[in-house]
């Protein structure tokens, strides 16, 4: 019997010609019994796109046909979108509102290429859909006479669910609710829905964010079998898992984190030894409790990672294990691996050994008063043992960040964007994060850590879960280039090493395009990913590189500290194989739940920029001029916060000069560059979209 795989694995070889049906049955010699069976194959292929049929009745496979695509779409508000597909040199296909049928955002979609007047961006239309990216639509309930209304909260759905009234399932006016959609959008037909779940009123505490958690499909409750698993477990350390593990309980030995940390999964200890420094690196061993394919385990891997939004998080594992018994807590025993590192003043690890131990915490930092006594600010500690030891790990820090810096890593130090909320959940204040002395401590120690167990697992050929930050593709670098020369830089896209991007980083400091150049260069980059195959880490410019030292938050890290147990333990008899399509398989998921994670993060920050901002309407902000485009003109104030100045509401006509990369005034004559400072005023906000606009108060004084 044949199967899809054969035909594809045919299909595609360099030497295949089109072929009829009727040729393709000469070719596999079929007996005339196997003839419906085969043409049924052919068409139910051809169904899902997998192979397409030739005006002349030959099959190819679809993505060997410069006349069809498939892809992934990418729906605009506005009703017109893109489809990427993996065929066409990474440039998107543009669809427009009238060639985009049903499509809804991330649907997966089989189309044509059609001739594109302008001729200077592929185009094409949709023919049908082959998956739909969700069958679940977040949005606000509206009552009708006889039926009711969801908008989404997402514009790019575009379309609104029509909920039939034996549906609606005791939504009220305003009601943030989940909607199942039962019939997608045909021809003049809305689609068509049924309620599963009431999130609550709009305007109730709480429910913005609920919503939208709802919107990406995290999950929120842990399932019964997962907190009966934990209630068995003890929140004390018995004596006997101590046996066969290294006792480390008397180095003098400190956790740090934020203030309102609440799970430590990290502790450090330091000594110094002739002209080196000993650093031991301890992660809670949470592979012990949380055993393989255990409903834990699978939950564990469901979720990927934790996710933490303002006023709450979801955490990969329950709170008795990640605030609890793993938790590094001053003063109790909690059973760790550790990392030893012998490092030299060059910053290079010149001797390393792995143990499964256990350690008893002296003393829980925070970065702020760590940084306040590095900095002379305040006489914060008393103890002189804590104190030498900071200055220790200060000294041993700097050894480790200029050797990173001297193989050509690139440290990216934008301000990230801090949001206090009240007890309400509402935004009092907005600012840039602090990311002092301290909180550099212990970045530079999880780096060194990850990158001495990626390092040796690698030359062990372990089955491992890497790392990995592929080099940026020549298209992007392209791009990046052509504005870079338009502010004078230049990088060399015949040896493109992460050393170019530092040079790039470095000759920016401090001008008007600074911001810019930082972020084009980020956008250049690939994303950083998962992968069971050892690469490149380009931004850390090294070529083993893994996440090992959060398990409680992590996955990949849960993963990681199970290979080394049985290499410890079990002297390297590993479970499973390099190969083992498993490991790819967890690879490719966690890397999706962390990117849904960021994607969430970023959603609930915006939100509550814009809700912050919806109290300042009227107000005037002095900013910084953030990036340009078509319609208008970014600008980011004190507060990191960024909105559109949009052209529409300038008293001249202003249009974006890509020559020059600037803004022109077509009758005043002014000129707006990246990094320009002015004055705006907050004019409006739309708290749904996460839309801020601004306008140009000299602009405003000219009318």
């Amino acid at each position: 019997m044949f199967i899809r795989e054969e035909i594809q694995k045919f299909m595609d070889d360099e030497g295949y010609e089109p072929m009829t049906k009727e040729e393709l049955v000469l070719h596999y010699d079929l007996p005339i019994s196997e003839y419906r069976m085969f043409f049924d194959l052919l068409k139910s292929m051809e169904r899902e796109s997998i192979i397409i049929q030739t005006q002349k009745g030959k099959y190819l496979l679809t993505k060997n046909s410069s006349e069809y695509f498939t892809g992934i779409a990418q729906r605009n508000s506005g009703g017109f979108g893109f489809v990427s597909t993996e065929n066409e040199n990474g440039e998107d296909i543009y669809i427009s509102k009238q060639n985009m049928k049903n499509v809804m955002h991330k649907d997966k979609v089989f189309g044509k290429h059609i001739n594109n007047k302008s001729g200077n961006k592929p185009e094409g239309k949709i023919l049908r859909v082959l998956e739909r990216s969700k069958e679940t639509i977040v949005g606000t309930f509206h009552k009708e006479k006889n039926y009711g209304i969801v908008i989404a909260d997402d514009a790019r759905a575009y379309f609104n669910i029509m909920i039939p009234k034996g549906k609606i399932n005791g939504a009220k006016e305003e009601d943030k609710v989940v909607v199942e959609i039962e019939r997608f959008s045909e021809g003049q037909k809305k689609p068509q829905g049924r309620i599963i779940q009431v999130i609550g009123n709009k305007n109730e505490m709480g429910t913005d964010i609920l919503s939208i958690i709802y919107q990406h499909e995290l999950p929120i409750e842990f399932p019964g079998a997962v907190l009966k698993e934990v209630q068995n477990i003890d929140q004390k350390v018995h004596p006997g898992s101590l046996k066969k593990r290294t006792d480390f309980s008397e180095l003098f030995t400190v956790t740090m984190d934020g203030a309102e940390a609440k799970d430590f999964d990290d502790a450090i200890s330091i000594e110094r030894e002739g002209e080196n420094i000993i650093l031991y690196v301890h992660i809670a061993d949470v592979s012990h409790y949380v055993k393989k394919n255990s409903p834990l385990d699978k939950e564990a891997l469901l979720r990927g990672n934790s996710v933490y939004l303002l006023d709450r998080v979801l955490p990969m594992l329950p709170e008795a294990l990640s605030n609890g018994i793993c938790s590094l807590l001053p003063g109790k025993i909690r059973l760790t691996k550790t990392v030893k590192m012998t490092i030299n003043k060059g910053g290079k690890v010149i001797d390393a050994h792995f143990y499964e131990s256990y350690i008893q915490s002296d003393y829980r930092l925070i970065y702020k008063d760590v940084s306040d006594f590095l900095e002379g600010k305040e006489a914060v500690f008393e103890d002189s043992i804590l104190k030498d030891k900071i200055v220790l790990m200060q000294e041993l820090s700097q050894y480790l960040y200029e050797n990173r810096v001297h193989r050509g890593a690139i440290d990216f130090d934008f301000p990230e964007t801090e949001v206090i909320v009240n007890e309400k959940g509402e935004p009092i204040e907005i600012k840039q994060a602090e990311r002092r002395i301290g909180n550099k401590l212990i970045e530079e120690f999880m780096l060194i850590a990850n990158e001495t167990v990626g390092a040796y697992y690698k030359k062990r050929n372990a089955p491992f879960i890497y790392r990995i930050h592929e080099k940026p593709s020549e298209e992007k670098a392209e791009d990046f280039l052509q504005i870079l020369q338009l502010f004078g830089y230049h990088i060399d896209l015949q040896s493109l090493t992460p050393k170019e991007y530092q040079k790039i980083i470095k000759e920016s400091k401090g001008k008007k395009e600074e911001k810019l150049i930082h972020t084009l260069l980020l956008k250049s980059l690939q994303k950083a990913r998962y992968s069971s195959c050892p690469d490149i880490h380009f931004g850390l410019s090294t070529d083993s590189y893994c996440h090992f030292t959060s398990p409680i938050r992590r996955y990949a890290d849960l993963f990681i500290h199970r290979v080394m147990h049985e290499d410890l333990m079990k002297n390297g008899n590993f479970s499973l194989r390099k190969d083992d399509k498993e490991i790819s398989m967890i690879a490719d998921h966690i890397s999706r739940t962390e990117m849904k994670a960021e994607l969430t993060e970023r959603a609930v920050n915006d939100l509550k920029k814009a809700q912050y901002m919806n109290n300042h309407i009227g107000e005037e902000f002095t900013g910084i001029v953030s990036s340009l485009n078509n319609f208008g003109f970014f600008v980011e104030v004190d507060n990191t916060i960024e909105g559109l100045v949009h052209f529409k509401f300038l008293s001249d006509y202003y249009y974006f000069d890509e020559n020059t990369w600037t803004i022109r005034g077509e009758t005043n004559g002014k000129v707006i560059s990246i990094g320009d400072e002015i004055r705006v005023r907050c004019i409006n906000v739309n708290i749904e979209a996460r839309e801020i606009d601004f306008n140009w108060i000299e602009e405003e004084k000219n009318e």
